[in-house]
């Protein structure tokens, strides 16, 4: 069973540096964008050369933030404590500034885990075992030993 209590309203959270997001609710739709975009991004630091597709451990890294960026770029309606770069005036909301502060990888991170929590919770609260991180469908101790 799946409970269905998912924010519909723009909420605030909290990330490090006394940083506040206002940001749009996650949903099905957000996250589909997202991962269009991010993909097409990734496409395109390839077919241009930025990329090697082939360093592994930079490919995975450079997708999820590439991802991360998509996301905050997409909900992020307003925010406190972002400041300009040549000044102590507030930062305006854009894309630029959003994937500047997306740059700063605590932030990232903290983003990321907050933002998406919500739908990992409807799945932890829904289930009686979520899918383990190895693909199997529930996370429970192996009982017996290696079959080799």
């Amino acid at each position: 069973m799946l409970k269905l209590n998912i924010k519909n309203e723009p909420y605030w959270i909290d990330l490090p540096g006394k940083v506040r997001l206002k940001v749009t609710p996650v949903s099905t739709a957000i996250m589909s964008a997202a991962q269009a975009m991010a993909l097409e991004e990734y496409r395109g630091m390839v077919d241009g050369g930025a990329l090697d597709p082939g360093n592994d451990a930079l490919r995975k890294g450079t997708s999820e933030s590439l991802l991360i960026k998509s996301l905050a770029r997409l909900s992020i309606l307003e925010w406190e404590g972002v400041l300009a770069a040549e000044n102590d005036d507030p930062a305006p909301v854009n894309d630029q500034t959003v994937e500047s502060l997306m740059n700063i990888w605590l932030v990232a991170q903290e983003f990321l885990k907050i933002y998406v929590t919500q739908f990992t919770l409807m799945v932890t609260e829904g289930n009686v075992s979520a899918p383990a991180a190895n693909g199997i469908s529930a996370a429970e101790a192996l009982t017996a030993g290696s079959a080799g």
